[in-house]
């Protein structure tokens, strides 16, 4: 989960990969992953986004669960555990 599209609002999406340290140079952020930002109610769609690792707020859910909230538009909440 990151802030996306502004501070203060959060939406989830997939970590894909590390982000090139060409971005991470040319930003002076240490290090970035490249994050695919699902499209509701189609996650076929979206965008990529490269954030910085430590704005990174990891869930504790599957990917699973985290496509039927997308799929869904947040009528299905992944389980409370």
């Amino acid at each position: 989960m990151i802030e996306y599209p502004r501070k203060g609002i959060y939406s989830v999406g997939f970590i894909t990969n590390d982000s090139s340290s060409k971005f991470s140079a040319k930003t002076g952020q240490p290090a970035m992953c490249n994050v695919f930002m699902p499209s509701a109610p189609s996650p076929f769609t979206g965008y990529i986004v490269l954030v910085p690792k430590q704005e990174i707020f990891y869930l504790d859910i599957s990917v699973e669960e985290a496509i039927k909230f997308i799929v869904s538009g947040g009528v299905v909440n992944p389980p409370s555990k």
